[in-house]
Formats: structure tokens, C-alpha cells, sequence
């Protein structure tokens, strides 16, 4: 009997163990390495609604209203981990983005994010983590990040012809 629960006793740590990782709400300082300090922002590609792919020219945003904007979306909502076996990016619309900031030790270093229309999204940084945005502000992000891309000014890159 005394062997059941202590096996019933070291279940119950590990299922609690595994709520408290899933489900403990974090904010965006424990998901991105940092969201103050961003130097400069290139937009990666989206896939919109019809299913196209869409990369942009390789320049960078520096105004530094855009990229206060693009870390107050960030900042002003929380995340919790999701499996990694979860694929965020197929058959949902997404947008690439990477980030690029100065440390507390001036160093430049960078983290890419993509973020899927249904709020779930994948953190570049030394490895690959999902999260996935709660309170169900996932769409409301998506659509905020959409619109920055739009106001960004940044054009579509016209997609390479092979002509042999």
C-alpha cells in the first residue's frame, strides 16, 4: 500500500510539473531575448489567405516609431509553450520576421519569429521553441503584425524567372 502512494504521490508531481510548464502564462521578456533594444526589423515573407508565399526586398525597418510599435504588439500580451511537435506553419497564413538588437553588452544579436494566423508561433533564438498567445489575442496580434508589414512600405520582391 505504501508502495501505491508514493507511485500515486510521484504522478501527481510530475502531471503538476507538466501544467505549470504548459500553462504558466509568460510575458514577452521570458519568450524573446529582447524587445527593447530592437535596432532594426526585416520582414522575412508572409503567406497570405489564397495560400501564396510572399518574401520582401531585404531592407530593414529603423524609424524608431515602427519598431516601438512592433514591440508594444509584442510586449502587450502574454504566451504559454506548446509541444514542439506541433506544426504552426502549415496550412495556416504566417508571418516571418527577424529581429535584430543591441544586448546590455552593446553586442548586436538577433531571433527570428513566425507567427501564424491562430495566434501560435515559433522563436529562432539559440533553438527552435513554440508558443503560443493566450487570453485568445492570437488573431487580434496576427492582424496588428499583418497591418505593421502593410505599413511598413516594404516591397514584395518580384519572384526570379529562370530564363534559359
Amino acid at each position: 500500500m505504501k508502495k501505491y502512494c508514493i507511485l500515486l504521490i510521484l504522478f501527481l508531481l510530475i502531471v503538476s510539473a507538466v501544467l505549470v510548464y504548459f500553462f504558466t502564462p509568460l510575458s514577452a521578456g521570458k519568450v524573446f531575448p529582447e524587445t527593447k533594444n530592437i535596432e532594426r526589423i526585416y520582414i522575412d515573407g508572409l503567406r497570405g489567405d489564397n495560400g501564396e508565399f510572399y518574401s520582401f526586398e531585404n531592407i530593414p525597418i529603423e524609424d524608431s516609431d515602427k519598431l516601438t510599435r512592433f514591440s508594444n504588439i509584442l510586449n502587450g500580451v502574454e504566451y504559454s509553450r506548446i509541444s514542439k511537435s506541433v506544426d504552426i506553419l502549415n496550412p495556416y497564413q504566417f508571418i516571418g520576421v527577424t529581429v535584430f538588437y543591441r544586448t546590455h553588452s552593446e553586442e548586436i544579436g538577433h531571433f527570428k519569429i513566425q507567427v501564424n494566423e491562430n495566434g501560435l508561433l515559433i522563436v529562432y533564438n539559440l533553438e527552435k521553441t513554440k508558443y503560443k498567445i493566450i487570453n485568445s489575442q492570437g488573431k487580434e496580434v496576427f492582424n496588428q503584425i499583418k497591418q505593421f508589414v502593410q505599413d511598413s512600405g516594404i516591397n514584395v520582391q518580384e519572384p526570379e524567372v529562370d530564363r534559359k
